[in-house]
């Protein structure tokens, strides 16, 4: 797992930008940076915060999850944070945003599983579930750990696709809404996989929020 913008200088100013960790999606397998992660980190730039695009390993097992935690600790040192995703990278920023030492403010998931349990409910063992099946050995530990009620405060986003079979808007929005109750769900009319111009004001909603 590495960073894929230069090292940011310690400042102590209230102008400084503000580091936002920009996760991609690959059905929870390893992933790097991709269309949709490069978009948001120009938009990023252009509102005056600080991107981080990561490079995520293949959740199998808790280690995995905690190698993430452990990256965005060690680099933000306590200050606050942005944090968002798309697909898996969208459900793994609504989950690190939670854990301890790591002070988020505003959190985005565009069409990722904001629960993984209510995920595999809706999908038995359907294309999807094996889809990414096939890509990453699912332990329940992990499922877990994507899974119920958040303790962050942050600010919570979270848009959906009203064309997506895969995470489906009306599940996901249920699930988001019972673990996030204080976040805010947006829709677009398209299926999985999109950029954030698929629906500009829920990006623009989390960077109000950094």
């Amino acid at each position: 797992m590495r960073r894929f913008r230069p090292e940011v200088e310690a400042c102590e100013s209230r102008d400084c930008p503000t580091l936002v960790f920009v996760f991609p999606g690959n059905a929870l397998a390893a992933a790097g940076p991709d269309l949709p992660t490069q978009l948001a980190a120009d938009q990023l730039l252009r509102h005056g915060d600080q991107p981080i695009q990561v490079s995520t390993p293949a959740m199998d097992g808790p280690g995995a999850f905690n190698r993430v935690v452990d990256y965005v600790r060690r680099v933000s040192q306590g200050q606050p944070i942005g944090l968002m995703g798309f697909s898996a990278g969208g459900a793994l920023a609504l989950r690190v945003a939670g854990q301890p030492g790591i002070n988020a403010t505003s959190v985005m998931d565009y069409y990722g599983p904001p629960d993984m349990t209510a995920w595999l409910n809706s999908h038995g063992h359907d294309h999807y579930f094996r889809y990414v099946a096939s890509h990453v050995q699912l332990t329940q530990d992990v499922v877990n750990l994507l899974s119920g009620p958040s303790q962050s405060h942050a600010n919570f986003v979270a848009a959906f696709g009203l064309w997506d079979h895969n995470v489906i808007a009306s599940v996901s929005t249920a699930a988001f809404q019972k673990d996030f109750p204080n976040g805010q769900v947006y829709y677009y009319q398209g299926p999985h996989g999109v950029t954030l111009y698929a629906n500009y004001a829920a990006f623009q909603d989390f960077v109000d929020h950094l």
